[in-house]
């Protein structure tokens, strides 16, 4: 784990709770400032973290080759209906849109 277990609990409570600076410090007995700083130091080892492992660079990289997938499946299909009219490869094609959609949603 990145970030110490106090840390990760400022952090979730300010940015997914949307808790302010005072309302987490009263809930976990600290200053305001501690808080502040819980979060700065949180925010940097984050960061930190990211710059090494490159995860959100991974993931917008992903995404476009979904996305390039998503494009060349619809064109395969909008040719199987105007020419082919295979219903095999209509199914094959549907399958591997629905693969890329469960990807996609499992992000």
């Amino acid at each position: 784990m990145f970030l110490t277990e106090k840390q990760y609990k400022v952090v979730d409570l300010y940015y997914n709770a949307d808790l302010s600076l005072s309302e987490i410090a009263q809930q976990e007995a600290i200053t305001r400032q501690g808080v502040r700083d819980s979060i700065k130091r949180g925010e940097l080892t984050l960061l930190e973290a990211e710059d090494k492992l490159g995860f959100y660079k991974k993931q917008q990289e992903t995404e476009k080759l979904l996305d390039a997938i998503c494009k060349s499946v619809n064109a395969v299909l909008e040719e199987n209906r105007e020419s082919i009219r295979s219903r095999t490869v209509e199914k094959q094609m549907q399958w591997i849109l629905t693969c890329v959609d469960q990807m996609d949603s499992e992000e």
